[in-house]
């Protein structure tokens, strides 16, 4: 990128404006990554919780075994999705507003 500014120049500008983007999807990316982190800690965290208090609870469960794997793994599914959707939503609205505008009204 050139570092001298003309005012006419609209390429540079195009430039500027597709480095900013790329910053702002790298943004998103890396606040996913972070929560992907914590979720698998918290989903292998669970899976033991669950498992321990499903043989606490096996008198209450009629024709579920305490270790049935495809109702933990559908619940698994649907937290990973609702927890990556409640990631993504705010992440990609953020990175949407200008910052100088965020630090001004902030």
């Amino acid at each position: 990128m050139r570092l001298d500014w003309n005012p006419t120049n609209y390429q540079f500008a195009w430039e500027v404006v597709a480095e900013y983007r790329v910053w702002l999807f790298e943004g998103v990316l890396l606040t996913l990554k972070i929560a992907l982190v914590s979720m698998a800690f918290a989903m292998v965290l669970g899976l033991f919780v669950a498992l321990f208090t499903g043989r606490l609870l096996s008198r209450m469960l009629f024709g579920v075994s305490t270790s049935d794997p495809i109702s933990i793994a559908g619940a698994a599914f649907v937290l990973l999705a609702v927890a990556l959707l409640a990631c993504y939503l705010p992440a990609r609205r953020a990175s949407r507003v200008d910052p100088l505008v965020a630090l001004r009204e902030g």
